[in-house]
């Protein structure tokens, strides 16, 4: 049987956190996608192999999925954008969450042309990578990354309806939102600044604190929220949600949450993403703004 010319191994670090991860029932994330042009030449990857050779792209993954259950293939994709160009990718290779390399491989040349040479395109890149306790493994995706593909572009062409559709699907995938009950303890006084009041801080596992909270009170409890103070103004902590009042309130409030996703302080994770002082400065209502429709509602 002839030798494969390109593929994909598992690391020395990466089978002994795998390892690791399998006895003590824990996952190791993965969260990293790296591209290089392989020092300007093609080589064979190896295990004991502690980054590729020459990066010249990092980014998020955008899709991780099973593509041959029976022999536990992964299929890790991600995208580079159009504006980054100028390389030629002859190595990739995936990270978990503490930088470290857990798997590697090489790729026939694939040009990245520039902007220079008038045909610069997305390009779409996927490791294969054979892992046999895959349960052990996670994968930080990143499909709220705001990219446009030519096939999307295509497929909006064809279908009146797909680019609504694809906002949709935008959004969906930008957001999370959940119902959240703020409750009548936990709340400590606020001693920086010498604004006085309280604050809380309620625990939302999955949340970080790039994200954009967007907090609504449920109608029959705006009363007792009116009356303790409640701020309009959230703030999101790793793992957690801080509200702020004058004081605490009296009754359990009832309200919605609304998370956007940011990556690395940006919304999406593109170069050419929108930052989160940007995104508040033009699409986010401030607290006087709400203060301000809130007396125009109730003088009504």
């Amino acid at each position: 049987m002839a030798t494969r010319k390109y593929f994909t191994v598992v690391t020395d670090i990466g089978q002994s956190k795998i390892a690791e991860a399998v006895a003590g029932g824990q996952k190791l994330n993965i969260t990293t996608f790296v591209v290089g042009d392989g020092n300007g030449s093609y080589y064979t990857p190896t295990s004991d192999m502690t980054s590729i050779k020459q990066e010249v792209w990092r980014g998020t993954i955008s899709e991780a999925d099973m593509i041959q259950d029976t022999q536990k293939i992964l299929r890790i994709t991600t995208v580079i954008p159009a504006e980054v160009s100028g390389f030629v990718v002859r190595e990739m290779g995936l990270l978990d969450e503490t930088g470290e390399l857990i798997a590697i491989g090489n790729s026939p040349d694939m040009p990245k042309v520039s902007l220079q040479d008038g045909a610069s395109t997305e390009l779409k890149l996927c490791m294969r990578l054979a892992v046999k306790n895959t349960e052990a493994l996670s994968f930080t995706i990143d499909p709220h990354m705001v990219m446009m593909t030519k096939a999307m572009l295509e497929e909006h062409e064809k279908d009146n309806h797909a680019h609504q559709a694809l906002i949709n699907r935008k959004i969906a995938e930008a957001t999370l939102q959940r119902d959240i009950v703020i409750p009548t303890t936990g709340w400590t006084a606020i001693t920086e600044g010498g604004v006085g009041g309280v604050k809380i801080e309620m625990a939302q596992e999955d949340v970080t604190e790039q994200m954009i909270p967007m907090v609504s009170i449920v109608y029959s409890d705006m009363d007792t929220a009116m009356e303790c103070g409640m701020s309009t103004v959230a703030e999101t902590i790793t793992k957690g949600l801080r509200l702020y009042a004058e004081k605490a309130p009296d009754k359990e409030i009832h309200a919605s949450l609304l998370l956007l996703r940011a990556s690395g302080g940006t919304v999406g994770g593109s170069t050419g993403s929108m930052d989160i002082e940007e995104f508040y400065d033009n699409y986010v209502a401030t607290s006087e703004d709400i203060q301000e429709t809130l007396k125009e509602v109730f003088q009504k």
